[in-house]
């Protein structure tokens, strides 16, 4: 019975919404008929610092990781590695010993120190914190999902002869792809209305809304006009 090594496109997407987004990047490699899946997750922090939920809404967006080209709070980077072997017969072909290797890495915002915060800020920026790392491990959730999905399809195939069998599990892969992408894509759309909820993104947008309301007054009126001189029998002065 020989051996032939099957060569697959690894899923890949892109998922970003509302500054927080995930990525994943798909490595090449075999696959086979009996699935193993091993995950692991690594969590990278960047720092963040500020005094109010503004200043710390502004360095999540410097500082934060990039998804396409653009900012995000948080993302998370998967990177899988597939190993297995087609199995040629006499007039079929399957695939076996399947092994996926997934290695998550999480980037998340960290408080460097929370002295300067107020009370009220510390606790906004705690809640909204959990809810990030919570929104990425969905993601993780969902891509685990997909690997499941597509370890069925690829249990399924049997075919006349391997060429066809690597045909038809690159297929099922895309197919995955696809569904996953939506998958993702759904849950950010779900998770913007909650976003926009949380107290410390409710509390930097009001921040900035005062401050435009501010700019938008007409200078006149934004500058106070300088008192009057007092005239005395010694000097003039200004109070």
């Amino acid at each position: 019975m020989a051996l032939t090594r099957l060569i697959i496109n690894a899923l890949t997407g892109r998922f970003a919404g509302l500054l927080i987004a995930a990525v994943l990047l798909g490595a090449s490699s075999g696959l086979s008929a009996k699935a193993e899946i091993i995950a692991k997750t690594k969590y990278k922090y960047y720092p963040i610092s500020g005094k109010s939920a503004q200043q710390l809404y502004r360095q999540m967006v410097r500082r934060g990781p990039h998804v396409a080209g653009s900012p995000a709070v948080a993302a998370t980077f998967a990177k899988h590695a597939y190993t297995g072997e087609l199995v040629a017969g006499k007039s079929s072909c399957r695939i076996r010993n399947l092994k996926i290797r997934i290695m998550f890495t999480m980037s998340l915002p960290r408080l460097k120190s929370g002295k300067s915060l107020a009370l009220q800020t510390r606790r906004q920026w705690k809640q909204f914190a959990q809810f990030v790392k919570t929104h990425e491990q969905k993601h993780r959730s969902i891509w685990m999902g997909c690997a499941k999905r597509a370890d069925r399809a690829m249990k399924r195939i049997r075919t006349s002869n391997c060429n066809i069998a690597n045909s038809k599990a690159e297929v099922a892969f895309l197919k995955e792809r696809v569904r996953c992408k939506r998958l993702h894509d759904r849950f950010d759309s779900r998770e913007r209305a909650r976003l926009a909820r949380q107290p410390l993104i409710i509390a930097a947008n009001n921040r900035q809304k005062r401050a435009l309301k501010i700019s938008k007054k007409p200078i006149r009126k934004q500058i106070r006009k300088p008192r009057r001189r007092i005239k005395t029998n010694w000097t003039t002065a200004k109070k």
